[in-house]
């Protein structure tokens, strides 16, 4: 079952699911300390056990964490399939779990989930940013060494094209009341796109960066706004992310590779793999059978199960 997005659950739900390929258990490259504060405890004991396939249980909790070491298959179990991975069309959290791998923002929000301001927000494309004086625009300095993952370089009029992919009538989609307040994106020169606002409002740059995955312009640009969520490319996903697409088999999986050259540095996985089932109850018997390694959405019901399995 998907999850629907308003305002008020978005973030959440995007700190809640988003990315689970780069926070699960000791294969994650970073704030793994907050792991368990934001995983609820039924999904969190499914983490645990088999979380690095290429290691043994007690390497992926302790010698992959301790050491730094890379590696291994994340296999995480879930009810439905994908319904797009076009950003500016996704509307649930699966979808955003997956395409929160392969692309990146100008910027995330941090461990305090701070939204008010510019603080609490770590670079992604954006290694930093000036704001005018009059508050109504940032000028954001895009990070040189960023490349999509066919190789070419991430610039500045990649901020401005996928601005207009979110925003432009032809092309509007259900994230693009989450940007209304942004009136144009400018290309000073190849590194510097700078967002322009309607007006001032606390959460200005939460609205910048949050929201929009950049996408790439010389894949995109050239194919008409009303088509592109429907078009092969789209299909096949080119991001700046730190895992790159591999294949989406309908109803069946989806496959995610690390993309080891990352401008980010590589995740620690080589490998994130969506099993794909009908329902939940499926996806619960895969990770219970072993066939994946997470489920996200246990029901409290089915921890009496977890219960019996001391090798979960």
């Amino acid at each position: 079952m998907n999850i629907a997005f308003n305002p008020v659950n978005r973030m959440s739900a995007r700190r809640f699911t988003v990315g689970v390929s780069d926070r699960i258990s000791s294969c994650l490259t970073y704030r793994r300390g907050k792991l368990a504060y934001r995983l609820a405890v039924a999904s969190l004991v499914l983490t645990v056990g088999t979380a690095c396939r290429d290691q043994s249980p007690s390497q992926s909790k302790s010698a992959t964490a301790a050491t730094g070491a890379m590696g291994g298959t994340v296999i995480v179990a879930v009810p439905t399939d994908v319904k797009t991975l076009y950003p500016p069309a996704i509307d649930n959290a699966l979808d955003m779990s997956v395409a929160n791998s392969i692309f990146d923002k100008l910027a995330d929000i941090g461990d305090s989930l701070n939204t008010i301001g510019d603080a609490g927000f770590t670079p992604q494309l954006a290694t930093g940013w000036t704001w005018a004086s009059d508050s109504l625009s940032i000028a954001f300095h895009l990070d040189p060494r960023a490349r999509w993952h066919d190789g070419q370089p991430v610039r500045a009029h990649d901020v401005r094209f996928t601005f207009r992919a979110y925003t432009d009538p032809l092309a509007r989609g259900p994230n693009s009341d989450y940007v209304s307040n942004i009136d144009s994106v400018s290309v000073t020169d190849s590194l510097t796109a700078v967002v322009w606002f309607k007006r001032r409002m606390p959460q200005q740059f939460f609205q910048a960066t949050y929201h929009m995955y950049i996408m790439p312009a010389h894949l995109l640009s050239k194919i008409p706004l009303d088509s592109l969520a429907t078009t092969p490319l789209v299909q096949s996903p080119i991001g700046s992310g730190r895992f790159r697409f591999v294949r989406h088999l309908l109803k069946q999986s989806i496959e995610l590779v690390s993309d080891t050259g990352n401008y980010r540095t590589r995740a620690k996985l080589d490998r994130v793999i969506y099993a794909i089932s009908d329902g939940a109850p499926g996806a619960t018997l895969n990770v219970f059978d072993g066939t994946a390694d997470f489920f996200e959405k246990l029901q409290t019901e089915e921890l009496s199960q977890v219960a019996a399995k001391p090798t979960l």
